[in-house]
């Protein structure tokens, strides 16, 4: 069985960081997808591993998420 690491970003798929992020896990074998977290459903069912649905397609459970959204942080000074 294969390790899954989902890759939560909104940047662009040609952001740097991110992909070498992917190509690091690859290189130890390890499956990481870049994800976009506004393209996620989740089902709340008795089944959960098919409670989660990315672009409307099942998505198995993965053994770790990595945000990379930022802080989300804008100040405004007055």
């Amino acid at each position: 069985m294969t390790m899954t690491v989902l890759i939560l970003t909104k940047l662009d798929r040609n952001e740097y960081e991110s992909n070498r992020l992917v190509e690091s896990f690859a290189q130890k074998g390890i499956t990481a997808l870049m994800c976009h977290p506004d393209d996620f459903d989740i089902i709340v069912d008795r089944d959960i591993r098919k409670g989660i649905k990315y672009k409307g397609q099942d998505l198995e459970l993965p053994k770790l998420v990595l945000v990379r959204l930022g802080a989300g942080i804008y100040l405004n000074w007055f």
